[in-house]
């Protein structure tokens, strides 16, 4: 601790910008998850789910916010619902970080 209460680690140890970087043979990795909706527009629409999460996550997001409206949305309750929602989410965007390395490597490969 320093003098005016500040803690010395949390100002002052820096985290090196690699160690949140993926892999460089991330495209080549396999990902079991799926780019595919298993809801509908209708079922999305019904559920009242906001347009800008109407995404390949949504059947999980469903189950979420009705768990969550159902316990007033207490943050210690609906925690195995936020976790399989947010692996999706994060998942989706690995598999987006794939594609679009992918795409880079196929552009520059055919303009060499």
């Amino acid at each position: 601790m320093l003098r005016d209460g500040r803690n010395f680690a949390l100002l002052y140890c820096v985290v090196p910008m690699h160690a949140f970087l993926p892999p460089r043979n991330f495209t080549r990795m396999a990902t079991p998850f799926k780019r595919e909706m298993q809801v509908t527009q209708e079922e999305m629409a019904k559920a009242k789910v906001p347009i800008n999460l109407r995404d390949y996550c949504a059947h999980l997001f469903i189950p979420l916010m009705h768990c969550r409206k159902e316990n007033y949305y207490v943050p210690w309750k609906c925690k195995a619902e936020k976790h399989a929602w947010e692996e999706c989410q994060f998942q989706d965007y690995l598999d987006r970080v794939r594609q679009k390395r992918r795409q880079q490597l196929g552009d520059t490969g055919t303009q060499s």
